[in-house]
């Protein structure tokens, strides 16, 4: 047992500094995590919340073993294989490829571990938070590449954290390269809650003038299946939108073994809360990605389901959802055919149960509810228009995933004001959307118009 477990430690860490220093180039600026620290909330905490608020006969390994007897069939997700899309061009730093890899299966390693190591201890290592631990503690590795690939990255982070002078004395001294927006940014972070994770980090312009307070909210909610990922991370995020006059709210919430999607939910609707107090005349437009897409969209349909907007969803006006998961016993069969379903956090995450996952897919949720709002005339629920953008060359979440999500909503646009735009964006893979935000790309492009055009 112990040589097993020395085995995956080394695998996982030799994973990080290899494949995971380029997929770590989506996360944004982490550059400076010695400036504002990673949440020490505890990596290795007790049993999650989310299985203690369970019945003491719910047993997860029971559902999951029984889950791991499902097969795709033709009917299920058109993008369900054994074999993945060919990775990226040699070269290509595109969705965190390996530059020069002659591999044709990036998810050999994946299944190799998912054969060699007992399946318990593959469990522990998900549910223990020792994977969270790995995918985030390394994350500071990611600066080189970063800077090398990005070289104005360390001078909007610092300008995005209220050290404008910080970053113009630097970059006189030639030590980082100057960025083109000399405007400076005035960042707080804010807590909602006790838990060290549970903050929002809000940045926004430094205008003399009475005007800011009307300006756009743009709220972030990043992914990281579940069970990874901070502000900090993402703070690059708000660079397109504070140089276009709008404030920004990155959010963050309690991750996977602290909770589960239920307390993401209820972490979103406090932060959501907080915001509108603070923005209480200004529009708010949402952004999640991967699970964050995933939350943003239960959101909505949580809120639709009561039949009226409440308090911290009637200022919402817009919704972007970037490479989301929208149904759960799908994307479940697609891990599973790259051999990462027992260390991913997605099942737990979701209620561990089949039944859970259909409850927490946005896709197969979305009907049964527009009929029910329909016969019951809830004309008084929030409306907000939706943005479903995709890359075509996600290996992570298929882009059949966003493309049937926004039929759904296509198929309800007569019986509500609802009203769906769906993007699939050519060359973007799955960490392609964060990174195109931060640094520049088509999703910038799309997104930024899109919310420009809504809060005309």
């Amino acid at each position: 047992m112990m040589r097993r477990l020395v085995f995956l430690l080394s695998s996982l860490v030799r994973l990080s500094s290899d494949r995971m220093l380029n997929h770590m180039r989506t996360v944004a600026l982490t550059l400076f995590l010695c400036v504002h620290p990673l949440p020490s909330s505890g990596s290795f905490v007790g049993p999650p919340d989310l299985l203690r608020q369970k019945s003491p006969n719910f047993n997860l390994r029971h559902h999951e073993q029984r889950l791991e007897t499902i097969e795709p069939t033709n009917g299920d997700h058109a993008a369900v294989k054994t074999t993945p899309p060919s990775p990226p061009s040699p070269g290509s730093s595109r969705d965190g490829g390996d530059e020069g890899t002659s591999d044709t299966d990036p998810d050999a390693f994946f299944r190799s571990l998912r054969r060699k190591v007992p399946k318990k201890l593959q469990y522990f290592m998900r549910d223990s938070g020792i994977i969270r631990f790995l995918m985030d503690a390394p994350v500071p590795l990611a600066v080189p590449s970063i800077a090398e690939h990005y070289p104005t990255a360390m001078y909007d982070f610092l300008r995005l954290s209220s050290r404008i002078e910080v970053a113009e004395n630097l970059a006189n001294l030639s030590i980082i390269a100057p960025g083109e927006s000399k405007n400076a940014v005035s960042w707080e972070r804010i807590l909602y809650g006790s838990h060290p994770r549970q903050l929002v980090d809000v940045m926004k312009r430094n205008i003399k003038n009475d005007s800011k307070s009307n300006c756009p909210l743009v709220v972030f909610v990043h992914g990281g299946a579940c069970g990874s990922g901070f502000p900090t991370m993402y703070r690059s995020i708000a660079t397109p939108f504070v140089d276009a006059n709008m404030s920004v709210g990155v959010v963050g919430y309690r991750t996977y073994p602290d909770a589960g999607v239920s307390g993401h939910l209820s972490d979103l609707t406090e932060a959501l809360k907080l915001l509108k107090g603070q923005f209480h005349d200004s529009k708010i437009f949402l952004i999640g990605h991967s699970t964050g897409a995933n939350l943003v969209s239960m959101a909505l349909l949580n809120e639709i389901a009561t039949g009226a907007a409440s308090s911290s969803f009637d200022s919402v006006r817009g919704i972007v959802g970037l490479a989301g998961l929208y149904d759960i016993p799908k994307h479940y069969l697609f891990e599973k055919g790259r051999g990462i379903e027992r260390i991913s956090p997605i099942a737990p995450a979701f209620g561990g149960s089949y039944k859970d996952w259909k409850r927490l897919s946005p896709t197969r949720k979305l009907l049964p509810l527009m009929r029910k709002r329909t016969r019951d005339a809830a004309d008084t629920a929030c409306s907000p228009r939706l943005l479903i953008c995709h890359g075509l060359e996600d290996t992570v979440v298929p882009f059949s995933s966003s493309v049937a999500y926004a039929k759904a909503w296509k198929g309800t646009e007569n019986d509500n004001a609802v009203q769906c735009d769906l993007t699939l964006l050519e060359g973007v893979g799955h960490a392609d959307c964060v990174t195109d935000l931060m640094f520049g790309g088509p999703t910038r492009d799309v997104v930024l118009k899109w919310i420009q055009q809504q809060n005309q």
